[in-house]
């Protein structure tokens, strides 16, 4: 019996991608298989045009689907040049804050059957909680961060990476 392991860090791909390279592997293994050709087609959109958009999109407001249909368009019409140099990355170092907080499972329960009452998810009853907190902080204004898959368009949903952004919500 052939086994495969297939390691990856979570910097290279998110949740999303596994359940894409999974599908493709199992396309791939039944094409070996049954001696048939894998079938597999050629993305339009690769994941270094999503990575090109993004740093496009935060100099100025071209739109995502229009920046994308350009940065492939760049790339076929480039595919026979010699290679680019890449972008030189400046960025600036920002101290952590990490935190934990165990709840309980009966208050866990309890906000459950709260958010049912009210309509809300149990995230939406936890993030509000936060605005309690506020006296704490010293400030009204309180903005959580929560991760957000960040495939916006269809192009995008047969790409294997890490498209995973942050976005604030506001708390005030």
């Amino acid at each position: 019996m052939t086994r495969v392991l297939l390691s990856m860090h979570h910097m290279v791909s998110d949740r999303w991608s596994m359940g894409v390279l999974m599908k493709e592997l199992t396309r791939c293994y039944v094409a070996l298989v049954t001696g048939t050709p894998d079938g597999l087609p050629e993305l339009p959109v690769q994941y270094g045009d999503f990575a090109a958009c993004s740093r496009s999109r935060r100099r100025n407001s071209v739109g995502a689907r229009h920046c994308l249909l350009d940065q492939t368009a760049e790339r076929r019409a480039s595919r026979d040049r010699p290679g680019r140099r890449p972008a030189q990355a400046q960025g600036e170092e920002l101290p952590r804050v990490v935190g934990a907080v165990r709840i309980m499972p009966a208050l866990v329960t309890r906000l459950r059957e709260l958010g049912r009452t009210e309509g809300a998810t149990l995230f939406m009853v936890l993030a509000a909680v936060f605005k309690f907190f506020s006296p704490l902080s010293g400030t009204d204004d309180i903005v959580v961060g929560t991760p957000v898959a960040n495939r916006t368009l269809p192009e995008l949903e047969p790409l294997i990476g890490l498209f995973v952004n942050t976005l604030a919500l506001r708390c005030d």
